[in-house]
């Protein structure tokens, strides 16, 4: 089982616009036993490299780092980690990033 960290991003929309829905957001602990291949996972390439997608439902998304990928990788650049959280959290970490539809996600 991994741990999870949630940015002020993904907890703005999680509670914000997405309020109803936040109780089944974070039950959504599959993605925590496998953040790889759970919930259609799939990495992302372009301006989100380094980041990884997956499916709350049909049309919402959760957009999440692996810690232990992103450092094998040297990706926390590319992913916009601070340092200092690379420092402070495992690498069996899985970071929240942004949670939302497909269009806000994305852009």
């Amino acid at each position: 089982m991994y741990e999870f960290f949630v940015t002020d991003r993904f907890e703005a929309s999680a509670k914000g616009k997405y309020r109803s829905l936040y109780a089944r957001v974070q039950k959504k602990a599959v993605l925590l036993q496998d953040p790889y291949h759970a919930c259609k996972s799939e990495l992302l390439r372009g301006n989100k490299r380094g980041l990884r997608s997956a499916h709350f439902d049909q049309d919402l998304r959760y957009i999440y780092a692996v810690c232990e990928e992103c450092q094998r990788q040297g990706w926390q650049a590319l992913t916009g980690c601070p340092q200092d959280r690379c420092q402070t959290l495992t690498e069996r970490t899985v970071v929240f990033v942004a949670f939302g539809s497909h269009k806000e996600v994305y852009g």
